[in-house]
């Protein structure tokens, strides 16, 4: 049986993230700046478009950081398996049928352990 989950960036990584942010930043502007002394539009508009998206990576950030809520941008569903103790008795069973099938386990080792677990309380 599968559980899904919802995950987000660690305030470490979020940390490293706002900083990495600023100094890509910071390149943007200087870079900008010579660009203007130089009169190049093309690398004006390209550099423009630059420092906003390195403005929306830092806000994203910011908010995964300060927020005890993540965005919905920064989630990521995934499936993890229960632990064997959340089964039920039935995917149990499949499962060490499974086992027997694949031959992974042998018939004397499937017997006692079925046995085992008819025996545990459902």
């Amino acid at each position: 049986m599968s559980q899904k989950i919802y995950v987000r960036p660690g305030k470490v990584a979020s940390v490293i993230g706002i900083v990495v942010g600023c100094f890509m930043l910071l390149f943007g502007i200087v870079f900008f700046s010579i660009l203007v002394a130089e009169e190049e539009i093309i690398g004006q508009i390209f550099m423009i478009f630059w420092m906003l998206i390195m403005i929306t990576i830092i806000g994203y950030y910011v908010y995964n950081l300060k927020s005890q809520k993540a965005s919905s941008a920064a989630m990521a569903e995934i499936e993890l398996d229960m632990p064997a103790g959340v089964s039920s008795g039935e995917e149990k069973l499949r499962s060490l049928e499974r086992l027997k099938k694949e031959q992974l386990i042998t018939d004397e080792e499937y017997q006692q352990k079925r046995k085992e677990m008819m025996q545990e309380k459902w």
